[in-house]
């Protein structure tokens, strides 16, 4: 394959990963209409565990084992970068629109350098600082606005919002390293152990809470439909895109995908609920994709 087709393949897979982050929030909103926060996080990932065990059985045909340090430092991996973040995100949804989740998703990458500069001393020049800082004002005035206005359960919302972009950044940087640190590991296989260690602690936090009787058991036509597109494609799927992104792009233009996030989310919320957004989300929107383009301009 030359240099062409791999870039060309390298676009596809980032115009994939736009498409499918930003189609998650709509269709998670659908299911936390069946199922509770914690409810809707397990099944997601639980569903994304079983997807990446047959991808990974597909891959290599067999599951490789992984021990010591290599299947502590994954099992880290799969908890900052899907475990931990999907719980925040899903309750944030329950309480947010779509529109929303995706401006403030779009911020990703801003928390991705942010966090590599202070915890791995990456260098920041001053159009990043002034990105980061545009792009953090925005954030900064759309959670203030729902903190005025008043909506019930919004504000909170917002702020698990920010609590979930703020653990993506840790996890980006976390997997890159990971992934400098074991070049030759498969990316089915490692997900199927970071998906193995998020599933099997939202399986018992779930039900340590909610106790065995889930309002959402047998699960309807429409309810599996959600889950194994959540699942699937916006978790497995995207997943393993994302990954291969990470091993030649990097952590921060990887991410950048963020940039088309919220225009889709914006539009899927206008198709399907009929919101017009607001002044202020504009605003927010238009100050958090500044940030990005300063942060990953050259």
């Amino acid at each position: 394959m030359n240099t062409f087709q791999k870039n060309l393949l390298n676009l596809g897979y980032f115009v994939g990963v736009a498409f499918l982050s930003g189609t998650t929030f709509l269709v998670l909103k659908l299911l936390l209409k069946q199922a509770s926060p914690l409810s809707a996080s397990m099944l997601r990932l639980t569903f994304g565990f079983l997807s990446a065990g047959i991808g990974t059985l597909l891959f290599t045909r067999q599951i490789p084992v992984l021990r010591g340090r290599v299947l502590w430092e994954t099992c880290l991996g799969g908890l900052l970068m899907f475990g931990i973040p999907s719980t925040f995100l899903c309750f944030a949804q329950a309480r947010v629109f779509p529109g929303q989740t995706g401006i403030a998703m779009g911020s990703v990458p801003l928390w991705t350098l942010l966090i590599g500069a202070l915890f791995y001393r990456g260098k920041l020049e001053i159009k990043k600082i002034i990105g980061i800082f545009l792009g953090l004002a925005g954030l900064v005035i759309m959670t203030g606005n729902s903190h005025l206005q008043g909506v019930s359960g919004e504000a909170t919302g917002m702020i698990l919002l920010l609590a979930t972009v703020l653990c993506l950044g840790v996890g980006s940087n976390y997997n890159k390293r990971y992934f400098e640190r074991n070049p030759d590991i498969i990316s089915s296989t490692c997900l199927f152990y970071q998906f193995l260690s998020s599933s099997l602690l939202a399986i018992a936090v779930t039900f340590f809470v909610e106790g065995p009787n889930l309002p959402w058991f047998p699960p309807s036509l429409k309810t599996m439909m959600l889950i194994v597109y959540l699942g699937l494609g916006s978790t497995y799927v995207l997943a393993i895109l994302i990954y291969k992104l990470f091993k030649t792009w990097g952590a921060v233009k990887t991410t950048s995908y963020t940039l088309l996030v919220p225009p889709i989310a914006i539009g899927l919320d206008f198709l399907y609920y009929q919101r017009v957004p607001s002044t202020t989300q504009m605003s927010s929107m238009l100050l958090v994709l500044m940030g990005i383009f300063l942060v990953l301009r050259k």
